[in-house]
Order: structure tokens, then C-alpha cells, then sequence
């Protein structure tokens, strides 16, 4: 009996051996073909540079900043045959994205693509060729960017000869985000030069370099206000630095229309202590001493356990690092009110702020938000070891009262939106058109429509329409453009911007035509640099007024009502 055991599986192993064959020559025939290239990203988090995602290490890993449409290519030193990409996810994952090659990093063809994704590791089949392999993000799966322990492409060929020319110059600068102090410089990226990748970019302001960038924008801030500047870029590769470009002229604004201009002491910087946690939030009464501090409250919850406090009892407070912080803002109207008095949080008049922080350094990641609605003017300056950002309602709107925002409001809208600023919403709040009658079998339901069976019809669209006020739309672009009435000829049939796509380069034609997004439009006509989050996917081209800053040393959070 034990003989024929053993024949028997002698004879299965032989044949199990024989069926291997050809599947470990297939395998060895696929070779890793990304550790080691020169990478590049959009964005990067802190340390959590590229490179680290092609490194071999499971241990180190990539970081994006925290939007949708991110992306990270390998530059296989020349044209490869692509069958195999796996993905090494940390926590922060993408839900969306595509898997894309291009011969020239410029031009992408799509290989792989889900709306599906579920983290941990995604080992992929595809069928491609080119000398450059990208992962687009195109939804993030938590409020996170998109992060890889290892970013791996395995195939034939690749490999290519050595650099051996300089980049050419960078064409296409234009700006975005003007504000009194700060500019956001956005350019196309050049030829990178005979078998070479861009490294780095150097931005320059009146000839002395003032930034330096991965991706092809950067935030130049430091600026003075009602000044013009001329700014050059000039491309990296291994060889050197490559020529610098034409000369942008950027001026920026007094105050208004996008600038900051508060006067002295605004932003009071007095009394902040040193912070014992990650940074030091301090609370200042911006409401034209309609209400004294001890009627503003603020309130916070970590682990469980919320604090709720005066502006009168605690000025300011030390904020320890968390994943997923909302700091909420209350105005007590009336003291005599048993109701508030009791417990600020049942106030009618409120808003808040969405951040997170930590990391090794500390980094702040943030906003102000419009997405569901306005119910009382914010504004924030963090200040960091690497400068300063300020986003927020303008200081023209913080001097009027609330009856002329809500008064304007309806004068600088369509008619069909008016009534996101009347009761039974005001005077407590101005709501987002999806709370009002653009609501799914609202009296508005179908504003969009023509718009949007335009969009899908000029670019051969396939997806499904979206059912009201360009809702629900997935794809981050897309989304956009369809509240911005923007995207004729720029999308692929899947929803995706096309390669080489400068829709986002300027807002110029953001909202310049009916149908659009107007309640939108009017926070961005009002905020500091003309940034906002008036829809989720406001982020979209930098537009939003999320910041971020490595090593925050304080955060002013102003209030108006």
C-alpha cells in the first residue's frame, strides 16, 4: 500500500513539474523593471518623497498631498513592454485610479483602470508599452492623498542609455491664486533631454530663486502687496539646469477681489504660547464687536471627550495631532437664552474647520469649507518653519454685516439661487444648491441638464449622466468641469481629462457661462486669492482652500458673523 502511495505521487510531481515549466519561463521573462528609476510625483507629503516608492523598501513609501487627481510615473530609461504593476498601498488608498504608459511623459495611453480599489496590495495583469509608467489617482479612499510603500512595473526591455542633455525650457507659465502675498506659478513641463527625467524644477522671482517643485506648479508666497514681479522656471535632470523660460509678469491685488488686505492687527500674534502638542490654534473676534468673546464659544473632540470653551475663557488652545480634527465655531446671540446658555453647541448660527496633523515632522493639513454651507465667516493664517498661508472669506466681506453677505448673495446670483439665502434657511445659514430646490426632484432638479448633455455629447462621453445638478459624478475632473461650465474637447470617453489637458491652468472661464455653480462661484468671487471649497471636488486645479505645511508653529482662526 505505501509503494502505491509513493508511485502515485511520483507521478503526480512529475506531471505537476512538467505543467510549471512554462510558467516559471513566462515569469522569468517578466522582469522588474522600476526599482532604482528616477520617479516622478505631483505632489509629495513632507518626507515621504517619490523616490521612496521604487526604492525596493517596504518600510519607506510615497505620499501625495490631499486631493483626487495625484499621480506618480517611473521612468524606465526606455520603451519597455508592461505586463505586471503592482501596487503596495499604505492606508491611504486609492478607490480610483488608472495605470497609464507613454512614450514621452507627456502623451498617456490608459492600460488599467477601476473605480473599485480596496487598498492593501493590487497586483495587476496589463498589456502596454512605453518608456513611462504612471498611477493616475482619480478618487481617494479616505480623506488622506494617495500613499505607496512600493510602486513596482515588471515586463521586458526598459533599461535605455545615460543622460546626456540639459531639459529645455519650460513653456506656458501662467498664475493662479493671486493674492496680496502669495501666487501659485503653473507652467507645462519641457523636453526632459536625451534619456533623462525632470528631477526637480526651480522657480525664480526678479532673477533669485524663491521655490522649488516636483510637480509643474508652486506656491511662491513672501510677496507684497499691489507689487509686480516677474517669475522664470527652469527644468532638472541628472545633467544640470536647464534653460530658464520666458517671463511671467504677475501683479498683486491691494485689497479685494481675491487679495487679503486686513489692516495691522487683524492678524494679532500676541499671547501665543509655545506649544506643548503639535501647534498652537489661537481664536480672534472678528465680528466688529457685534458680540464680545465670552458669546463666541469653540469646541472640539478627541477621543471621545469634547471641549467646549469661550473665546473669553481660552484664547487660545494647544492642539495635539489626529487623523480626522473638526473644530466647530459657535455665536451665542443671545446669553439670556436658557437653551444656549446651557450648551453653546444648540446655537443656529455655527461652522466649522476640517484639518489633520501629525506625521514625523508635524504636518497640518486643512480647510475652510462652503460644501454643505455658510453659517459664519472663517478665515485662517497658518504660520510654519516654511512660511505662510491665509485662506478664507476676504476682509470685505468680514466688514459688512451679515445681512448685506446674505443681501449680496442673492444680488450676485441667478434668480434660481436666491433662495439658498431666504428663509427658512437665513438668516441662519446660505445653503448648498443640492440643500435647496437643485435637490433630487426639487423644483431645479434639472438647471444642469442642457449643460450637461452638452458636455457629454461634445466630448463622446460614456459614463452615465449624472441625475441632478451634475450629481453624483466619480471622476474628479469631470465633476468639476461640469459645475465649472468648462471641458468642451477635453475628456476621454471615460470621464477622464485628456493627455496634455491645460484646462485647469487658469480659472479665467471658470462659471463665465449658464448653467454653472454659482453659489460656488460666489464664495471663490469672495475669499482670500479666490480659493474655496464651494463643491467636493473644488480641489480640483489647486482652487480649493485646502493648505498644508510641514512643521506648523501656529494656526490664527478668524471669526466673523
Amino acid at each position: 500500500m505505501f509503494k502505491k502511495l509513493l508511485y502515485s505521487f511520483l507521478a503526480h510531481a512529475w506531471i505537476f513539474a512538467l505543467l510549471a515549466i512554462p510558467l516559471a519561463a513566462e515569469a522569468q521573462t517578466a522582469t522588474l523593471l522600476s526599482q532604482g528609476r528616477p520617479v516622478v510625483a505631483s505632489s509629495v507629503e513632507g518626507p515621504f518623497v517619490a523616490a521612496s516608492a521604487v526604492d525596493g523598501n517596504a518600510g519607506t513609501r510615497w505620499g501625495s498631498a490631499f486631493t483626487n487627481n495625484e499621480w506618480i510615473y517611473v521612468d524606465l530609461g526606455a520603451t519597455a513592454t508592461i505586463s505586471r504593476v503592482l501596487l503596495n498601498w499604505e492606508t491611504a488608498y486609492g478607490s480610483g485610479y488608472q495605470i497609464q504608459v507613454s512614450a514621452n511623459a507627456t502623451n498617456w495611453t490608459t492600460i488599467f483602470t477601476t473605480t473599485t480599489g480596496n487598498g492593501a496590495t493590487d497586483d495587476l495583469a496589463v498589456s502596454g508599452s512605453g518608456r513611462y509608467v504612471r498611477m493616475l489617482g482619480t478618487a481617494r479612499a479616505t480623506q488622506w492623498g494617495y500613499s505607496l510603500f512600493e510602486f513596482q512595473v515588471y515586463g521586458t526591455g526598459g533599461g535605455g542609455g545615460t543622460c546626456s542633455s540639459l531639459p529645455g525650457a519650460p513653456t506656458g507659465l501662467n498664475a493662479s491664486g493671486v493674492s496680496s502675498t502669495s501666487a501659485t506659478i503653473n507652467w507645462t513641463a519641457p523636453n526632459p533631454g536625451t534619456n533623462c527625467t525632470i528631477t526637480n524644477n526651480l522657480v525664480f522671482r526678479n532673477g533669485a530663486q524663491v521655490a522649488t517643485s516636483t510637480s509643474t506648479s508652486a506656491l511662491v508666497s513672501g510677496l507684497a502687496a499691489n507689487t509686480t514681479y516677474s517669475f522664470t522656471v527652469a527644468a532638472v535632470n541628472s545633467v544640470g539646469i536647464g534653460p530658464q523660460s520666458a517671463g511671467l509678469s504677475v501683479t498683486t491685488p491691494v485689497t479685494g477681489g481675491g487679495g487679503t488686505g486686513e489692516p495691522a492687527g487683524f492678524w494679532d500674534t500676541s499671547g501665543i504660547p509655545t506649544a506643548q502638542n503639535a501647534l498652537i490654534f489661537k481664536f480672534l473676534n472678528r465680528t466688529n464687536n457685534r458680540y464680545p468673546n465670552s458669546q463666541l464659544y469653540w469646541a472640539f473632540t478627541l477621543n471621545g471627550v469634547t471641549t467646549v470653551r469661550s473665546f473669553a475663557q481660552a484664547p487660545t488652545f494647544d492642539m495635539p495631532a489626529n487623523s480626522a480634527g473638526r473644530m466647530y465655531f459657535y455665536v451665542v446671540t443671545d446669553p439670556a437664552d436658557p437653551v444656549t446658555a446651557a450648551d453653546p453647541r444648540r446655537s443656529p448660527y455655527y461652522d466649522f474647520i476640517e484639518f489633520t496633523i501629525g506625521g514625523n515632522p508635524i504636518i497640518f493639513n486643512g480647510n475652510t469649507t462652503r460644501v454643505d454651507a455658510f453659517g459664519l465667516k472663517l478665515a485662517l493664517r497658518l504660520n510654519a518653519a516654511s512660511g505662510e498661508d491665509t485662506v478664507g472669506e476676504d476682509y470685505a466681506t468680514f466688514l459688512e454685516t451679515r445681512e448685506a453677505t446674505f443681501a449680496k448673495f442673492i444680488a450676485e446670483t441667478p434668480a434660481q439661487f436666491a433662495h439658498l439665502a431666504q428663509p427658512p434657511f437665513a438668516p441662519y445659514r446660505i445653503v448648498e444648491p443640492g440643500a435647496g430646490n437643485f435637490r433630487l426632484g426639487g423644483a431645479q432638479q434639472t438647471y444642469m441638464d442642457s449643460w450637461v448633455n452638452e458636455l457629454w455629447a461634445n466630448n463622446g462621453i460614456t459614463v452615465p449622466k449624472p441625475t441632478y445638478f451634475c450629481n453624483p459624478i466619480e471622476q474628479p475632473d469631470l465633476s468639476a468641469a461640469c459645475f465649472r461650465h468648462v471641458g468642451l474637447g477635453q475628456f476621454n470617453p471615460n470621464g477622464t481629462l485628456r493627455a496634455g489637458s491645460t484646462l485647469w491652468n487658469s480659472s479665467a472661464s471658470f462659471y463665465a457661462t449658464a448653467p454653472a455653480h454659482y453659489y460656488a462661484r460666489f464664495w471663490h468671487a469672495h475669499s482670500i486669492g479666490g480659493r474655496a471649497y464651494g463643491f467636493p471636488y473644488d480641489d480640483v486645479g489647486g482652487y480649493s482652500s485646502f493648505i498644508s505645511r510641514a512643521s506648523p508653529r501656529y494656526m490664527l482662526i478668524a471669526v466673523g458673523f
